[in-house]
């Protein structure tokens, strides 16, 4: 009789676990799913609308706007990577390897990449001079994407960006 009930109340609770486990699988599918982070130096403007749930109408809109600026876009980053030499781009890769396998992100991974080789006084100007321009065409590119974006999903953008650090950021140690 002991084994009886014991059979009954082991098979019950792996019908009730299983059940467990079968509802939260069902829950999975609204997860967002994961965006990667964009490489150092090849920063997405359009990265962040990637992560809403969009229209199809909006869709179309951002893809004409990704057709427009994509060539302005990959022209200043291959003006950024004209500016270094063929040293400096090897110890720049391989300062990305080294600080990724050491788990650096963010602005360590910046810093460290900074640190791997050294820019003379004219590359500095030039790679100021360049991500200047880089950085109006995001916020040209940014002010569009807004137009296109419902207030929800502006409020999205906004709390997409809470916790990250306020301010201008470091200067390069040069």
């Amino acid at each position: 009789m002991r084994s009886v009930v014991r059979v009954l109340v082991v098979g019950g609770l792996v019908l009730v676990l299983g059940s467990l486990a079968w509802a939260a699988e069902g829950k999975k599918k609204h997860v967002r799913p994961e965006v990667p982070p964009p490489e150092m130096g090849r920063m997405d403007p359009f990265g962040l609308v990637s992560r809403l749930n969009l229209s199809e109408e909006q869709k179309a809109k951002i893809e004409q706007l990704r057709k427009e600026y994509e060539p302005k876009l990959a022209e200043l980053r291959a003006k950024l990577d004209s500016i270094l030499t063929e040293d400096q781009k090897k110890a720049r890769e391989e300062a990305i390897r080294k600080a990724k396998e050491a788990g650096k992100t963010g602005r360590e991974l910046a810093e460290a990449i900074r640190n791997a080789f050294q820019l003379t006084e004219e590359q500095q100007n030039k790679m100021k001079e360049v991500r200047s321009q880089m950085a109006q065409l995001f916020q040209e590119i940014r002010e569009k994407l807004m137009g296109i974006l419902t207030d929800e999903q502006k409020a999205q953008i906004r709390r997409f960006g809470e916790g990250r650090p306020k301010g201008p950021k470091p200067e390069p140690k040069q």
